[in-house]
């Protein structure tokens, strides 16, 4: 709720929020959480699921909860819901600040109104599970951040530190 939100978000500069579908963070929570010039890294695979028993299910009906966002994590699966496409110059026309597109093993795309960059992957030996790849992603980038780094630079240092988490036996 808002309320919890305020509480827990009290002393944060940056959030980064990672929901299993569009109903755990309504747009009021993200407001909330955005309030007071705190910065938002919202995962877009929750908000683009339905709240619906049974199979997965996706749209984007997500709503006007952008405009509280400073940086949107999708993969092309959820870009192909969200806009058409997982064509980086159509995640432009989002309105989103920052944009990161991850691809897997074939890297990402940094999207900024004035910006469209490719970062490469860092490669990992043999097969992997990649649970937690995309939240040690997030993480990373955030911290890079808020260290000082640019979009571009955050997302080289967050390709190396998932590779390495992959790669951790």
């Amino acid at each position: 709720t808002p309320a919890q939100a305020n509480e827990a978000a009290a002393d944060a500069a940056w959030i980064d929020v990672c929901a299993l579908t569009r109903t755990d963070f309504p747009a009021e929570t993200l407001a909330t959480l955005a309030a007071g010039g705190r910065q938002l890294l919202v995962d877009l695979q929750g908000l683009v699921r339905t709240p619906a028993i049974g199979a997965l299910q996706r749209d984007a009906n997500i709503g006007d909860v952008l405009h509280h966002v400073e940086v949107l994590k999708l993969n092309d699966v959820e870009a192909e819901v969200l806009v058409g496409s997982a064509d980086p110059e159509k995640l432009q026309s989002l309105g989103v600040p920052e944009v990161v597109l991850t691809l897997g093993s074939k890297g990402a795309w940094v999207v900024t109104p004035d910006l469209l960059e490719h970062v490469p992957a860092v490669p990992v030996d043999g097969d992997v599970d990649p649970t937690g790849a995309g939240d040690t992603y997030s993480v990373t980038y955030i911290v890079q951040r808020v260290a000082g780094a640019e979009p571009v630079e955050a997302a080289r240092v967050a390709a190396a530190t998932v590779s390495e988490f992959l790669g951790t036996p």
